[in-house]
């Protein structure tokens, strides 16, 4: 890669960079809208990780055992 190259890169980013703070800047963070969409994609996530903490695994190739259920 040659220094121009690099710098038409490093302009790119900072202009990538500004944009994307001026999008979260915009963002109402007392929106009770905004809290429970938060609020469920935590209690997802929270799921998620117990679930696959639970489920037994059958050693190498990562599929789930029976359970007898």
């Amino acid at each position: 890669m040659d220094c121009i190259n690099l710098a038409q890169d490093r302009d790119q980013w900072r202009a990538l960079e500004n944009t994307v703070d001026d999008e979260l800047a915009d963002i109402d963070l007392n929106d009770p809208d905004l809290n429970k969409a938060a609020t469920k994609i935590q209690a997802s996530f929270r799921g998620h990780k117990v679930r696959k903490e639970v489920i037994p695994k059958d050693g190498e190739n990562g599929e789930e055992m029976a359970t007898g259920q």
